[in-house]
């Protein structure tokens, strides 16, 4: 009876109770507080997913074409993100790579997309700024340099300033291909000694254009009597030009070239001079030391 007396006065059971409610109470704010942030973090992330992938600076929009450009397509886009300015690059497969983890080469054309873009942004701002470049293409594969160097020569076309420095000969006849002016620097000594100035560069050497002619036996000259001055031997041998494979305006240059072969032909095998003295008979298909003698006499 005692402890039943001692256990009916006992008020911690409703106090355990009580704490339990006021736990469960504070649990459920708890919830709802949680969800409240959850969806507020939820919305600010797709809203930073649309910035950086949307709401890009002009100039790293203009720079992700010049990339795409210069990769051939395998890298599409620089972009940073909303927070912080490490600079990230997309390639074709949608993977983001930073830049520290590209090679030298696709970091020098990330590099020079964004120095393209920049020109191309002040310009739009009424500041045309100059680019002057020292061999930046040096650590492109040969892919690339072309693409490179396509892509410096269309963009000077619209109207822009590049000065592009190279000690390389590739690069040079690279350019020059591309119908770019290339100039030769002379030598420091050259300009404080001569006072040199920079000349237009041409190539030193020409490519020619091959001509494919039969090879034919030579002419039989038959025996004349030496009182006959000239006489006319057989027909010459057809001479016959192929151009395949070349250019269609070059048809007219092929003609004169080959008029002049018929005409050479037909003087060093269709004819024979017999000198004044009779006695010496000379074949112009020949290198007569008498012809020789016989033309000083005359002068």
């Amino acid at each position: 009876l005692q402890e039943l007396k001692i256990l009916g006065e006992d008020a911690s059971l409703d106090a355990a109770r009580l704490e339990l409610n006021v736990v469960e109470a504070e649990l459920k704010a708890s919830i709802a507080d949680w969800q409240v942030v959850a969806s507020t973090s939820q919305l600010l992330e797709t809203i930073r997913e649309g910035y950086e992938a949307k709401r890009q600076p002009e100039t790293l929009k203009e720079a992700s074409t010049y990339l795409d450009q210069l990769t051939d397509g395998h890298y599409t886009r620089i972009w940073t993100r909303l927070v912080g300015e490490e600079l990230l690059v997309d390639n074709s497969n949608d993977e983001t790579i930073t830049v520290d983890k590209l090679s030298r080469g696709t970091r020098e054309a990330v590099y020079l997309s964004l120095r393209l873009a920049l020109v191309t942004v002040y310009a739009r701002r009424g500041a045309v700024l100059p680019l002057v470049l020292d061999d930046i293409l040096v650590n492109f594969d040969a892919h690339r340099m072309q693409l490179a160097a396509k892509l410096l020569v269309d963009f000077s076309k619209n109207g822009y300033q590049i000065l592009m420095f190279t000690c390389h000969d590739h690069m040079r006849d690279l350019f020059y291909s591309l119908d770019a002016d290339v100039l030769i620097l002379p030598s420091h000594k050259d300009v404080f000694d001569h006072d040199a100035r920079p000349v237009r560069y041409e190539p030193s050497t020409k490519v020619a254009i091959p001509i494919v002619t039969p090879v034919v036996s030579p002419p039989v000259v038959e025996a004349v009597p030496l009182e006959r001055r000239v006489v006319a031997a057989a027909a010459p041998p057809a001479i016959s030009f192929t151009t395949e494979g070349y250019d269609s305006d070059l048809a007219f240059e092929l003609s004169a070239v080959e008029s002049d072969c018929k005409t050479e032909q037909r003087l060093r095998h269709e004819l024979v001079f017999v000198s004044d003295d009779g006695r010496h008979e000379i074949d112009l298909s020949k290198d007569s030391s008498i012809w020789r003698d016989h033309n000083r006499q005359t002068a």
